[in-house]
């Protein structure tokens, strides 16, 4: 291989003088292919190889890529500058591109209600079986990115007719083959060439199931010599096999079994490459996302450390600026005009569900931001699995081709949650939840939800919710049974532990203003008892029936359900227990919830929060009481130490974002306080408002809301806290 080179480069020198003797023939230059390897976040090094390239003026004739190879490939064969693609990749938020759920303001209602009541759950399907999603990410943002940056070549059917002629290699998953993609959507070309196993979906391309290329051609030098190219230029940006030492835990076993796997089909492929660039990239992995200007710059000086046999592969000034004007003119017009859709790949989702959300982009020029932002509400719905686009040109005109997978693994659906809480003075509470979804039973909309909760409350409960047609509207049938723990105080000392049992069914109506507010009420009948199982009896024993009617409001704008930045949130409701409705007491009950949380630049948020409720004074039984204490309800005090008949809760605090998580654990941890002041009472005469603050990191992690710190309030009310799975 080594002895290729310079024949290779001595027959560029000598096209010159050979001209001399054939002046009517125009001198050919050998083309030049590139053949870019996989390798994650270390990819981002093929840029730098690039960009050394365009500096020193030479012209890539065709280009093949796997994985991130075809990645950057691909924007290179559309037309894209190196610098331009150093722009685009640092400044995107790759945390948030590697998590497929939309952004809490861009769900639906009853998909708000999941996230609020089972924040990053765990979500399995019932459909043939217990079955997982194809992979830990669905790649819905990353399909809609591809999508966007594609858009200017997106009538271009062949990749040969492309700016640069380009190919990329995905790896069949039915038939243990390598894929080579040379037409179609260019957009699924590079969906498919980066499909991870295990991390993410695969997708299905012309009724083959197409993951990433790297496990069976990882540098494609034989796809970009097939393609025409006299002189093969390889990037082997793959991690090296590890030592001794790296192989000692199950992920470091896991590394390098892959490694081993694709290491042979490398080595082999490397041999038809005349110039082998290998940059250094010791201490960035494939994980490495947040540093693709550091990884570009070494893969601009590995290619710099090659110069001396690169340098003869470039023109002159007046060629290459002719080489690249005719890739500008090969790319095509970003504004389209689309006039028709079609829509593809939907089961029970009538596709006329789908069309009457895009009407309203037809005629119009095509602005993919309002595309996206529609197609990723209907993906917060929770019916598919993927939702994309892709323009075409039909008898002169334009539309656009919607893309649907819907999740194939259910209905139904179990989302699975787990959360615990505990502090120095509180025990540890550990809770599991489940929610069992089936969806679309009468019509699209309609869901009937089952919860299971097990921990210090637990909980059977069943909803039916039906829409009713597309008015807003809607009316849900209601069933319950849970059971819970209740501790007494004496000032500082737990008095009693009480058990409480309640057994309830109700009818709900109410009308969905938008996917943030909603107004919902009800009637609701059913027994409750009380009986203490630790202590003395500091209360008499109960056994009731029960009856009210509710209503509530709710509008919620907040950006996100586990660690806010902005947005407020109001919650109230009025309950009223009356012997009408058979109850054995008779009192009304006011809540209410506020909270408020307002940027203050990057990473930096003030936040206040109000919550409370009154029975008006009336005579009320045990399970018409209100508690506080507890971690962000007083968060000095011991869990439930206050009780009355009024509550009263304000806060004051501000969060300061310090550093950011790996991509697969969360997104940023933040550094915060609180300041608390609020109690509970058996009357309004008797009011005593307590003092709290609280320190402590708080992190948005894969699991939810984590936390740790420590609280103080008054006459050494101090504890530390930790949790994880809620926090506001």
């Amino acid at each position: 291989m080594r002895k290729r080179v310079p024949l290779l480069l001595l027959a560029t020198l000598a096209l010159p003088a050979l001209a001399q003797n054939e002046p009517a023939a125009a001198p050919r230059r050998p083309t030049i292919g590139l053949a870019l390897g996989g390798g994650g976040a270390r990819g981002f090094a093929h840029i730098g190889v690039l960009q050394w390239f365009e500096e020193h003026r030479i012209p890539i004739d065709y280009i093949a890529g796997t994985s991130m190879g075809g990645l950057v490939g691909g924007l290179y064969a559309i037309g894209m500058t190196a610098p331009e693609m150093r722009e685009l990749l640092a400044g995107l938020n790759w945390n948030d591109l590697f998590k497929d759920s939309p952004s809490y303001d861009q769900l639906s209602a009853r998909r708000r209600d999941d996230e609020i009541d089972t924040p990053n759950a765990l979500e399995l399907g019932f459909r043939d079986g217990v079955n997982l999603p194809g992979g830990l990410i669905s790649g819905q943002k990353v399909g809609l990115l591809l999508s966007r940056m594609t858009l200017p070549v997106a009538h271009i059917e062949r990749f040969d007719d492309l700016p640069v002629p380009f190919r990329c290699v995905a790896t069949d998953m039915t038939a243990a083959q390598p894929v080579v993609l040379s037409e179609g959507s260019l957009a699924a070309a590079l969906r498919a060439t980066m499909a991870i196993p295990g991390v993410f979906s695969p997708i299905e391309i012309n009724g083959k199931v197409l993951a990433d290329g790297g496990l069976l051609n990882n540098v494609p030098t034989d796809v970009v010599k097939a393609m025409g190219a006299d002189i093969v230029i390889a990037v082997d940006i793959g991690t090296p096999l590890g030592d001794r030492e790296s192989v000692q835990t199950l992920i470091g076993v896991v590394n390098q079994a892959f490694a081993v796997m694709m290491a042979n089909a490398v080595r082999e492929n490397l041999r038809l490459a005349d110039v082998l660039l290998s940059p250094d990239l010791e201490g960035y992995s494939s994980g490495s996302f947040t540093s693709s200007e550091a990884i570009a710059d070494l893969g601009y000086q590995g290619t710099q450390k090659k110069a001396a046999v690169l340098t003869h592969l470039g023109v002159d000034a007046e060629t290459y600026r002719a080489y690249r004007a005719q890739i500008a003119a090969r790319r095509g017009e970003t504004t389209l005009t689309p006039t028709f859709l079609d829509v593809r790949g939907t089961d029970r989702v009538p596709p006329r569900v789908i069309e009457e959300r895009l009407e309203g982009l037809l005629g119009e020029p095509l602005e993919p931001t309002r595309v996206e932002d529609t197609l990723t509400k209907l993906y917060g719905e929770g019916y598919y699995a993927r939702i994309g686009y892709n323009p075409v040109h039909r008898n002169g005109e334009v539309g656009l081709v919607i893309g649907v997978q819907e999740k194939r693994y259910g209905p139904p659906f179990l989302r699975l949650h787990a959360d615990f809480a505990g502090g120095t003075r509180d025990e540890t509470q550990f809770g599991l939840f489940g929610r069992l979804t089936t969806n679309g039973l009468t019509g699209y909309g309609s869901e009937w939800r089952s919860d299971l909760v097990l921990g210090r409350r637990n909980r059977l409960a069943t909803e039916y919710y039906q829409p009713i047609r597309e008015t807003g509207f809607f009316a849900a049938p209601r069933a319950w049974y849970q059971t819970w723990r209740n501790d007494l105080f004496i000032d500082d000392l737990r008095a009693a532990e009480y058990r409480s049992r309640e057994l309830g069914m109700g009818l709900d109506a109410g009308y969905q203003f938008s996917t943030s507010a909603r107004l919902r009420g009800g009637l609701a009948i059913g027994t409750i008892d009380e009986a203490v199982i630790i202590g003395p009896p500091v209360r008499p024993k109960i056994a009731e029936t029960f009856g009210y009617a509710r209503l509530g409001f709710t509008n919620d704008r907040r950006d996100n359900v586990s660690i806010p930045s902005r947005g407020v949130r109001i919650d109230t409701e009025l309950r009223v227990y009356t012997a009408a409705l058979g109850s054995d007491s008779e009192f009304t009950r006011l809540t209410g919830d506020l909270q408020w949380f307002q940027p203050l630049g990057e990473n930096r948020t003030l936040f206040a929060l109000a919550d409370g409720g009154t029975t008006f004074d009336a005579t009320i039984p045990p399970y018409g009481e209100f508690t506080l204490g507890g971690l962000n309800r007083l968060s000095a005090y011991r869990r439930d130490r206050f009780r009355g008949a009024h509550a009263l809760r304000g806060a004051l605090g501000y969060m300061q974002g310090i550093t950011e998580l790996p991509f697969l654990l969360g997104r940023r941890v933040y550094l915060g306080g609180m300041y608390e002041l609020g109690g509970a009472f058996p009357s309004l005469d008797q009011a005593r408002y307590y003092h709290s603050a609280t320190l402590g990191l708080m992190a948005d992690t894969l699991m939810g809301p984590a936390f740790i710190g420590y609280s103080f309030g008054e006459e050494g009310d101090n504890q530390v806290h930790f949790s994880i799975g809620r926090l506001f």
